[in-house]
C-alpha cells in the first residue's frame, strides 16, 4: 500500500475493520533544521519516540486513523529537544491538512452532525473548523 499521497510519511502497516482503516506510519526524513536555534543540518541525537494518532479523509466509506511513530531529537547545538515536524498535519488539531480542506468544503453543503459521523470527529470540532474557515473567507472587518 502507498503513503496515501502524504509524501513525508512511509506506511508500515494497514489494518481495516468494517468501519475504520488504521494506518501505522513513520516519517521518511530526518529534520534538516532545528526549530529552536534554526541551524541547518544540526548535530542531532535521538531522544525517544512518541506515538500520535491523526485522522485523515475517509477512504471507501471508512474513517481513516493514522498512527505516527514520531521521533524526538536533542539538538547538540542548542541542547533543546523537539519532535520531528509533520508537514502534512494541521498544527492546531490532530488531523491532516487534507482532512481540514475536506471538512471546510463539505461543511458548506452537509450538516455538522452528518459530517462528524462520517469522519469520526466531534461535532464541535467540525463547527470550530467551519467557524475558522468562514472567518478567513470573510476577511478582516472594515
Amino acid at each position: 500500500m502507498t503513503t496515501f499521497d502524504l509524501a513525508a510519511l512511509k506506511v508500515l502497516q494497514v489494518k481495516e475493520t468494517a468501519t475504520d482503516c488504521y494506518i501505522t506510519a513513520e516519517t521518511v526524513a530526518r529534520p534538516s533544521q532545528c526549530p529552536h536555534c534554526h541551524v541547518f543540518n544540526p548535530r542531532l541525537t535521538g531522544h525517544g519516540r512518541k506515538q500520535q494518532i491523526f485522522q485523515d479523509t475517509p477512504i471507501r466509506g471508512k474513517r481513516v486513523n493514522i498512527l505516527i511513530d514520531r521521533r524526538r531529537y536533542t539538538c547538540r547545538e542548542c541542547c533543546r529537544t523537539f519532535l520531528e515536524r509533520l508537514v502534512d498535519m494541521d498544527g492546531r488539531r490532530n488531523i491532516t491538512k487534507r482532512l481540514l480542506r475536506y471538512i471546510q468544503a463539505k461543511s458548506l453543503t452537509d450538516t455538522f452532525a452528518s459530517l462528524a459521523r462520517e469522519i469520526g470527529l466531534d461535532e464541535k470540532t467540525i463547527r470550530l473548523i467551519f467557524k475558522d474557515y468562514s472567518n478567513v473567507a470573510e476577511g478582516p472587518p472594515l
